[in-house]
């Protein structure tokens, strides 16, 4: 019954409707059967060949080993059935051909069925020829009758074996007890007809075919053969084209007689097959280009069944590109398509593995450009999904293919091409890594790390181990490295007692990345640590320096004279502890340690003014030059604000104390006006102790010499009154006024009283008082 079905033309062209008669080629029979052909073809590749055609039985595999110098003897064999069996060359025996050099995978049958399903090949070292043996024509596949599969299989396999031939002879094996029972010459005819289907112009190359005649029983001599051959030449059943071939087999029976007839159980037999391997070697003219010679066998129908089941594979394969993306699910159907084409050149299929190929391609630079676009997207799930396309562990198979249409690197181009784009990629996200690291952004890196975790996970296949490496582990450990690198910063500082705004820059970035959950996911919680342990540091470090000021705090003198570079040094790390450490970086107990130290050192100051006030007051002019000496070095201890403070509490006090020594001056002017001279050597002896005690600290330069000015003054003036009242009583003993003289004496009594025993530091009231009133 015939069907219609979509097919492919010989010329190529997929042509609807066409007529199909019987089943179709099961493609993928026909290319496992080719496949396994491959190994005999491509041992003939390159290399000079013998081809051995003959029907199922006609004794190639039995003529390939005597070629090859096997020797045959019959031995009874015992059989499994009752039934006598039919040997070969007949005699109705139980007797078999058995060889003591069997060549491997060439085995011989001693049925009407064959043994050769595959083709196989001998070379031949004596000859430098290729002995190959073919299936039979008839019988063949599941030995269950004609197999339109396994025939094209076996057709494509010799088309391509004949190919890879540098030169080719033909070998026809004529079975002539087969011929004996039949008149219609159907296996004559169906065996020249082989060699009209595959060779073009195949009457014209008949030089390159030698006949050899099997299974000869009954016929003792090549001119029995001779006489079988003329009888079916009479009876006109070959075709004309085929009896050139009739031809040239009698010609060669009538030149070389019996030493074409095959009998491998005579002791001669190897005798005959010396002459056989002359002619092939030496007569006959080879088929040298067999390229050009050789043609299709396969009917119209059979290549129309080909090319629709190319064409369906061709399907497959763009349905699949296009449901799956991925090169793997492709290559069996390429593999087909390939075999095919390689084997049979033809038109359709090689359309259909040709656009197969295109849409490969197509399909591969598709995918890179859009992977290329994901990739800028950092869409790297989409990347892999476009890229899975060159997940395939056959990717230089595939390339071996694309050379068929030129493109054999495309495809590791494309993939290459990817590849790079993604390294550049994580290089240039390493870059960014180096840039945030650099700038302690610790944000930044987290992106980046985020990022080259996730290119990881969906590209890492596509990407080297080392480059692999440098985004996992590298990544991370670049991370982990500027963590240490800032910690060890910040130890050092805090060792050095360093606590200004650098420390508290490292201490905030510590803390930041110590406590970031992500950034800590991501490196394995490395360093998490390292705030903790660095405050801890820095809590006794402040607590110790703390402790220390408060101590020296406790007395003036030593805090502010003997040891002020020491406190100042203290209150400048306790200040910038406060400052840039005390409300992020500082524990409780440190802040309350630092403000109990500055409290202490206002305490101090505060003191030390007071006592200053009651030494001016109580005009003890050392105890306030001392005080105001420990005042003025304070001026350069503590915050700005502190010293202009204490500076101006400072100016405040010298403004007291030339106020109270110009009382002072004010009450030694009425003394020595109201003739007080006790009082005034009281007082003059404080100011003069007051002008020579308080030089360069609590009076000003401008008071200073303004009350050495007063004090010169007025003891100048006290001496000119001693000498008016000497020379009063002088005058007044001289004129006798006794009056004037006894005032005098009493003046210069009480001023003896105020001045005789009273030390003023090499002053006194009157100088030279002794010496003077004595004269």
């Amino acid at each position: 019954m015939a069907r219609t079905t979509g097919s492919a033309t010989a010329g190529g062209n997929l042509q609807p409707g066409v007529q199909m008669r019987g089943p179709p080629i099961n493609l993928e029979r026909f290319c496992s059967l080719l496949q396994e052909h491959g190994m005999g073809a491509v041992s003939c590749k390159g290399g000079n060949c013998a081809m051995l055609f003959g029907s199922t039985g006609a004794g190639k595999s039995t003529t390939l080993h005597m070629l090859a110098g096997s020797k045959f003897t019959l031995e009874a064999v015992e059989l499994e059935t009752d039934e006598a069996v039919v040997g070969e060359f007949g005699n109705d025996t139980e007797l078999q051909l058995v060889t003591q050099t069997p060549i491997p995978g060439v085995d011989i049958g001693n049925s009407s069925s064959s043994q050769t399903l595959l083709l196989h090949s001998y070379s031949d070292q004596r000859t430098d020829l290729i002995y190959i043996d073919t299936p039979g024509f008839n019988n063949v596949g599941d030995n269950e009758g004609n197999d339109i599969t396994v025939d094209a299989a076996n057709s494509a396999a010799i088309m391509s074996a004949i190919r890879s031939c540098n030169t080719l002879r033909i070998v026809f094996l004529i079975n002539v007890k087969d011929e004996l029972n039949t008149t219609k010459a159907g296996q004559i005819k169906k065996l020249f007809g082989v060699m009209d289907k595959f060779i073009r112009d195949a009457s014209t190359r008949m030089h390159s075919v030698l006949m050899l005649f099997t299974h000869c029983d009954g016929f003792p001599t090549h001119t029995c053969v001779i006489k079988l051959l003329n009888k079916i030449g009479r009876s006109n059943v070959l075709p004309d084209n085929l009896k050139p071939f009739l031809l040239q087999a009698l010609e060669l029976l009538k030149i070389h007689g019996d030493d074409l007839l095959v009998k491998p159980a005579e002791e001669n037999a190897q005798i005959r097959m010396d002459v056989v391997r002359n002619l092939l070697k030496n007569t006959m003219v080879p088929i040298a280009d067999t390229e050009a010679a050789l043609q299709c066998p396969l009917s119209e129908e059979v290549q129309l069944s080909l090319g629709l089941a190319c064409a369906q594979e061709n399907e497959k394969i763009i349905n699949s590109l296009h449901q799956n993306g991925l090169l793997t699910d492709t290559l069996g159907p390429l593999k087909n398509l390939r075999l095919l084409n390689d084997a049979l050149r033809l038109p359709n299929v090689k359309l259909s593995y040709t656009s197969a190929l295109h849409a490969i391609k197509t399909l591969a630079d598709e995918r890179t450009q859009r992977a290329r676009a994901a990739l800028d997207k950092q869409s790297f799930s989409e990347v892999h999904n476009f890229l899975s396309i060159f997940k395939c562990t056959n990717l230089s198979i595939l390339s071996e293919y694309m050379a068929y249409i030129g493109d054999e690197s495309a495809l590791v181009n494309f993939a290459k091409k990817s590849r790079g784009d993604i390294n550049n990629t994580c290089t240039r996200y390493l870059t960014e890594l180096d840039a945030a690291l650099f700038m302690d952004d610790f944000d930044s890196a987290v992106e980046v790390l985020a990022r080259c975790k996730e290119l990881l996970k969906h590209l890492g296949t596509f990407m080297p181990a080392k480059m692999k490496e440098m985004a996992a582990g590298g990544a991370i450990g670049k991370v982990v490295a500027q963590m240490n690198r800032n910690n060890e910063k910040a130890r050092v500082l805090i060792d050095d007692k360093c606590f200004e705004s650098k420390l508290a820059s490292l201490l905030n970035i510590i803390r930041h990345s110590s406590e970031h959950c992500l950034l800590q996911q991501l490196i394995d919680n490395a360093g998490d640590d390292y705030y903790a342990k660095l405050t801890a540091q820095l809590e006794t470090e402040v607590i110790f320096i703390a402790d220390g000021l408060t101590n020296s705090l406790m007395d003036a003198s030593h805090a502010f004279l003997v040891e002020v570079s020491s406190t100042d040094d203290a209150l400048v790390k306790i200040q910038d502890a406060q400052i840039y450490l005390g409300e992020q970086h500082l524990g409780n107990l440190a802040k309350t340690k630092c403000s109990e130290c500055r409290e202490a050192f206002t305490v101090l100051k505060d003191q030390t003014f007071q006592r200053l006030k009651n030494s001016i007051t109580e005009r003890t002019w050392e105890d306030a030059a001392h005080f105001f000496r420990c005042l003025k070095a304070a001026e350069s201890l503590g915050l700005d604000h502190e010293r202009h403070n204490v500076e101006s509490r400072l100016l405040d006090i010298q403004d007291v104390a030339s106020s109270l020594l110009g009382e002072l001056v004010k009450a030694l002017d009425s003394e020595q006006t109201q003739n007080d001279f006790h009082g005034f050597v009281g007082h003059a002896c404080s100011l003069g102790n007051a002008v020579l005690v308080l030089t360069n600290c609590v009076l000003s330069d401008t008071s200073l010499h303004r009350f050495k000015r007063e004090h010169e003054r007025l003891l100048s003036e006290i001496n000119c009154k001693f000498d008016q009242t000497l020379l009063q009583c002088q005058n007044g003993l001289k004129q006798h006024q006794h009056k004037e003289t006894v005032d005098g004496i009493t003046v210069l009594q009480e001023m003896a009283h105020a001045s005789v025993g009273t030390a003023t530091r090499g002053w006194s009231a009157v100088m030279d008082f002794d010496s003077r009133i004595v004269t």
